[in-house]
């Protein structure tokens, strides 16, 4: 006869059991209430914000290295990502609460640092140079901060966000170490976003209209955020277009210039990919295709300081890479095709590069009357007018003093002093950058060499842009600099290494 033994004994509820009922009720409770007040779908927006932002803190808690490639894989698609978020859920206030996610990750990954909560990270070696060097510039903007100069304490205090967020950057790849497996897939992921960029913008000329991204809610997310009104022919900004109604390509990028200043990063890391195989192997042809999709999504952009610069940092970086003879090549095939293309593509885009040589472009003139204006300004006030007079945040709450030139817009908010400190900065990032890479080898090599290259090209389109502004470009460069400076410390002086020639055979990473 079967046993009753528990026939008369209450059922029992697992406590996951009863939590996932709780939640679950809540949930429907909280779906319900948002569909009477029709804010569903910031709701489910937010949930989920929530959901991948919980994950993201779990990854970095084991891996914080991780987050330089949710930069990489993130940072190029922000705006527009925010802007169809605005655009689809109407909402500011969730707009502005998932705004800052990239500078909280940064901090909060910093915090876990300092507290010493990540006991796998190990900071190494002595203060470096470059270390005492930006310590010294982020003193210097603490001071401009809390020393009544300038604008009121809100305006300095955007301004001082803008000028120090390298700080922060540079800092995360000076403490943070990548493990050799994580380097490989930072420099194929480097890579991946230059191609996928290069595509985008093949499809955007191939079937999508020229106001794409207004699609995505671009023009009213620059109004509503930025307080900037669309201007153009296309709804857009002059940005998306030149002086002579050529349509500029950014492909996912928030602008055609930050699509054009990212090609000085994933152009340098596939032009080490070309030379990291020997000649006719299957790697030495992908690398030469990869960095003809990059420089040709960068012709696409139209963008005359980053295109000089894309050629001219190629020259340089194969001299590094002691490839001489295609530095020469690559000169005069450059100028060639440049001619050529000028001559044969697009009427505007002759009358484009015309109005640059002549000087009569507009854009080129108001850069010009700009740098003068910044010149004059640092040379009346050489201690500087105080932070967020000029650039972006100077455009937001007034008129911007200097321009879009990176170095005058610290130099008229910081003084001579500000500027001096910036260009040490960024020639100790190239200089030590380089030293690593030749002292290292594979993918450490690799990631310090993009660094150094990066930054080098990064240099030119500076003088016609607020270049820190460019997350993908800014973000990836100032991590890779501090990794470059961490190499260099954790290297001994009895074990430097000859000058890396890239021999690397089989499998260079």
């Amino acid at each position: 006869m079967a046993s009753t033994k528990h026939s008369n004994q209450p059922i029992r509820i697992s406590t996951n059991l009863g939590l996932g009922i709780i939640a679950t009720t809540l949930t429907l409770a909280a779906i319900s209430v948002a569909l009477w007040l029709d804010i569903l779908l910031p709701l489910l927006v937010f949930v989920l914000a929530i959901m991948v932002g919980t994950a993201f803190l779990a990854v970095l808690w084991r891996s914080p290295a991780t987050l330089l490639i949710i930069y990489i894989i993130l940072l190029p698609a922000y705006i527009l990502t925010i802007a169809a978020l605005y655009k689809f859920s109407g909402s500011t206030t969730l707009v502005t609460l998932f705004r800052p996610w990239k500078e909280f990750l940064a901090i909060l990954l910093l915090i876990f640092i300092g507290i010493g909560a990540l006991h796998r990270l190990k900071i190494t070696g002595h203060l470096h140079k470059v270390d005492l060097l930006v310590f010294a510039y982020l003193l210097l903007n603490l001071l401009y901060l809390f020393v009544p100069w300038g604008p009121e304490l809100t305006i300095r205090f955007y301004g001082f966000r803008a000028n120090v967020l390298f700080v922060l950057i540079y800092g995360l790849g000076r403490l943070v170490p990548i493990s050799s497996r994580l380097q490989k897939w930072i420099f194929g992921i480097i890579i991946g976003v230059g191609v996928l960029a290069a595509l985008g913008a093949l499809v955007e000329v191939a079937l999508l209209p020229p106001t794409w991204p207004n699609l995505l809610g671009y023009a009213d997310y620059i109004r509503e955020f930025f307080g900037q009104e669309p201007t153009g022919h296309y709804g857009l900004s002059w940005t998306f277009e030149t002086s002579t109604g050529l349509r500029r390509r950014s492909a996912f990028f928030a602008n055609p210039l930050e699509l054009a200043s990212s090609t000085l990063v994933t152009g340098a890391a596939a032009l080490y990919l070309m030379f990291a195989y020997r000649p006719k192997t299957i790697g030495r042809w992908l690398g030469i295709a990869c960095w003809g999709l990059i420089a040709l999504s960068l012709i696409l952009t139209v963008s005359r300081a980053s295109t000089l610069a894309f050629g001219i940092q190629t020259v340089v970086a194969a001299v590094w890479l002691r490839k001489t003879r295609f530095a020469l090549f690559f000169s005069v095939l450059g100028a060639f095709g440049l001619i050529v293309g000028v001559l044969v593509l697009d009427p505007r885009l002759l009358a484009f590069v015309v109005e640059s040589i002549t000087f009569q472009n507009p854009s080129m003139q108001g850069h010009l009357h700009d740098w003068g204006v910044g010149l004059q300004t640092m040379f009346s006030d050489p201690l500087g007018i105080g932070l967020g007079t000029s650039g972006q945040t100077g455009n937001r709450f007034g008129d911007s003093t200097s321009g879009e030139n990176q170095f005058f817009i610290l130099g008229v908010q910081l003084g001579i002093l500000g500027l001096l400190l910036y260009i040490l900065i960024l020639w100790g990032s190239i200089h030590y950058a380089l030293k690593a890479y030749r002292r290292t080898v594979g993918a450490t090599a690799a990631l310090c060499f993009v660094a150094a290259a990066a930054k080098f090209g990064l240099l030119f389109p500076s003088f016609s842009a607020h270049i820190e502004n460019y997350l993908f470009a800014m973000f990836v460069t100032w991590w890779l600099v501090g990794f470059a400076i961490q190499q260099l410390g954790r290297l001994s002086e009895t074990a430097v290494t000859a000058p890396n020639t890239i021999q690397i055979p089989p499998e260079p990473f």
